[in-house]
C-alpha cells in the first residue's frame, strides 16, 4: 500500500560534520536542512566534494553527525546503527557475490532478517520480474552485463521493502545508452514499489529526467530546493543557474521598477525589459541570466530584436544548432535552434543577427559577493 506524499519520509535539521580536527579540518556539511516527502524520488545533485555522499551516509549510518537530526518517519535515527536502519543502499559499485547467483543474491538480505522460506522465493521471483531478470536467476555476476548487475544490485535492495532506498551514483559505470535506459527503469521502479528513493548525483541530466524534487548543494550547503522545473526556470543564484544547464550571463544595473518588470542597462549600454527579481532594488547590481534555447535568431534591424551581433561559429548537433554570436560592444552568447524545416542553417558564420526574447524567460539573480 502505498503512504501518502504528504507524509515526511526524511527530515533532516541543521546537520553539521566536520573531517578531521585542528587546522586540518573539512566542513563537509554546514547546516543542512532537508524535508523530504515520502513516495518521492529526490535527488542530491551537485559537484564532488559539495558533500551529498556525507549526507547520504549519515541517514545510512556508516557516519555520525557531529550536530543536528536525522528523522525517519518522525524517527530520529541518529544513534541507530546501521543495520537497525530500514534503509538499503545502492552503490556505485554493485557488490554482488561472486559466488551466489543471481536469485541468491537477491534472497540474501532476506534470509539475513529469518524471513521463511516460502516468502523469501516469494518475493525473489516478484523481484526478478520488476527487474526482468526471470530467465537470469540461475546465473552468477560475472555472467551478466553491467546493466544486469545493476538491476540485481537494486532487486537485492528492494526485496525487504525498506522504508528508504539510497543510491549513491549506480549509474556512473554504465554506458551513455544504458544509463539513459536505466534512468526510466529507475523511476518506474519508485513508482510501482512506492518506496522513497534518495538519489545522489552530479549529473544534472540524471537528476532532471527522475527526480520529483531536487536538493542543489555547494560546499556543504543546500543551495536550493525544487522541483526540476524550479530548478532549471528559476535558478536563485549564479551557482544554480550555471550547474544546471547552460546559460548565458550577463551583469546588469536596475534602473527602475515598472509593474511587474524591471528595466535594466547592460555594462556595453543595451537597455532591456525583463521579469523582475527577488531582493534586488533600483540602482543595484544583477546578473541577467538566460538560457541559450531561449534565445531566438532574427534578421539585424528586427522590431522583435534586443541586441545585435555577428556569428562567430556555429555547431550542428543533430536536433539543435549552437550558435556562438558576439553581440555589438559586448560579450559573446550563445543560442540554441531547434532543427526544424530547415530555420537552424539560416545564418553563416560571419553574418549579422539580432536576437530576441520573452522578457519572461530572463532572470535577474542577485551579484555574486
Amino acid at each position: 500500500m502505498r503512504r501518502s506524499r504528504r507524509e515526511s519520509a526524511i527530515t533532516v535539521e541543521g546537520v553539521r560534520k566536520r573531517f578531521g580536527s585542528g587546522a586540518q579540518a573539512v566542513e563537509a556539511l554546514g547546516g543542512v536542512s532537508l524535508e523530504i516527502a515520502d513516495n518521492a524520488f529526490f535527488t542530491l545533485l551537485g559537484p564532488s566534494g559539495c558533500g551529498k555522499t556525507t549526507l547520504l551516509r549519515l541517514i545510512a549510518g556508516f557516519e555520525q553527525a557531529d550536530a543536528g537530526r536525522i528523522l525517519l518517519f518522525g524517527e530520529d535515527i541518529g544513534r541507530l546503527p546501521p543495520n537497525r536502519r530500514p534503509v538499503n543502499t545502492v552503490f556505485q559499485h554493485y557488490a554482488l557475490f561472486p559466488h551466489m547467483t543471481v536469485a541468491e543474491n537477491v534472497a540474501f538480505g532476506l534470509r539475513r532478517l529469518g524471513r521463511p522460506r516460502a516468502e523469501v522465493e516469494d518475493t525473489v521471483r516478484r523481484m526478478l520480474a520488476l527487474v526482468k531478470l526471470e530467465r537470469l536467476a540461475d546465473r552468477r555476476p560475472a555472467q551478466l552485463s553491467g546493466g544486469q548487475q545493476q538491476r540485481v544490485a537494486l532487486a537485492r535492495a528492494l526485496a525487504p521493502h525498506p522504508k528508504l532506498l539510497l543510491l549513491d551514483e549506480p549509474l556512473s559505470a554504465l554506458d551513455l545508452k544504458l544509463r539513459q535506459e536505466m534512468r526510466v527503469e529507475l523511476k518506474q521502479l519508485q513508482e510501482e514499489t512506492g518506496i522513497t528513493f534518495l538519489f545522489v548525483t552530479h549529473d544534472q541530466e540524471e537528476a532532471l529526467t527522475m527526480s520529483d524534487e531536487i536538493a542543489v548543494m555547494s560546499e556543504g550547503r543546500v543551495q536550493q530546493v525544487g522541483s526540476p522545473r524550479e530548478i532549471y526556470d528559476r535558478p536563485k543564484n549564479r551557482f544554480v543557474a550555471e550547474f544546471i544547464g547552460q546559460g548565458n550571463f550577463l551583469p546588469v544595473t536596475l534602473e527602475r521598477m515598472e509593474g511587474g518588470e524591471a528595466l535594466c542597462r547592460t555594462d556595453f549600454g543595451a537597455v532591456i525589459r525583463v521579469a523582475a527579481g527577488e531582493g534586488i532594488a533600483a540602482g543595484g547590481r544583477a546578473t541577467l541570466a538566460i538560457r541559450p534555447e531561449r534565445l531566438r535568431l532574427v534578421e539585424p534591424g528586427d522590431a522583435r530584436a534586443v541586441f545585435s551581433g555577428t556569428v562567430e561559429r556555429l555547431v550542428y548537433i543533430g536536433s539543435d544548432t549552437d550558435y556562438r554570436v558576439r553581440l555589438d560592444d559586448g560579450p559573446p552568447v550563445d543560442v540554441r535552434v531547434q532543427n526544424a524545416g530547415g530555420e537552424a542553417t539560416r545564418y553563416a558564420g560571419g553574418e549579422r543577427v539580432g536576437i530576441a526574447f520573452d522578457p519572461a524567460a530572463a532572470r535577474l539573480l542577485p551579484e555574486e559577493e
